[in-house]
């Protein structure tokens, strides 16, 4: 499944970052570093960022300043990265909670979805343990409950959406390659 969602990006739109977002497992940070490296490009995770500004672990700044506290640092974060031209961002799956965010991906960026389903979600992070929206005991359940909420939003930002739970890596990045080759995205 690739559907491209907002076709001829203007000029202006071009030379935007390409961000991605998606759920838990669907591969932004994996895909990411890859994409970065095939189109040249420079790559950054926003969450390794958060984890370098503040010194702390994702699990750390969870337990110490709550999920808002979090949320507060990684839209900072994520306004930080907007600022640099044709780079490619690995965003956490909640970024997309925060309505300026969204309003953020839309107006300052060309955002792909990596779409993943539950299933695949949960099998990739299944031994993950620096996972802080998965509660241990019910893994499976808190995934369906965060992709119910998330989906919608993913989908609400996106200017393309790619299937990452049945393409391989490299069938991803050639989709995505192509699609901004032919100015689709």
């Amino acid at each position: 499944m690739t559907t491209p969602i907002h076709a001829g990006m203007t000029p202006q739109q071009a030379g935007l970052p390409l961000v991605l977002v998606g759920p838990m497992g669907s591969g932004k940070s994996t895909l990411g570093k890859a994409l970065a490296q095939a189109l040249g490009w420079s790559f950054l995770d926003l969450d390794d960022k958060i984890v370098q500004d503040h010194g702390m672990s994702i699990p750390d700044i969870f337990a110490r300043f709550g999920e808002d506290g979090f949320r507060a640092r990684e839209s900072a974060a994520l306004q930080e990265a907007l600022m640099q031209r044709q780079g490619v961002i690995a965003s956490g799956g909640g970024i997309i909670k925060r309505k300026e965010n969204r309003q953020l991906l839309q107006d300052k960026a060309r955002t792909v979805y990596l779409y993943c389903s539950v299933a695949q979600q949960y099998q990739r992070t299944l031994h993950d343990t620096n996972r802080p929206m998965i509660k241990q005991d019910d893994a499976l359940k808190s995934l369906t409950e965060l992709f119910a909420v998330r989906d919608p939003l993913y989908r609400e930002v996106a200017s393309f959406i790619v299937d990452t739970g049945t393409q391989e890596v490299a069938a991803c990045i050639a989709v995505i390659a192509e699609a901004l080759q032919e100015g689709r995205l």
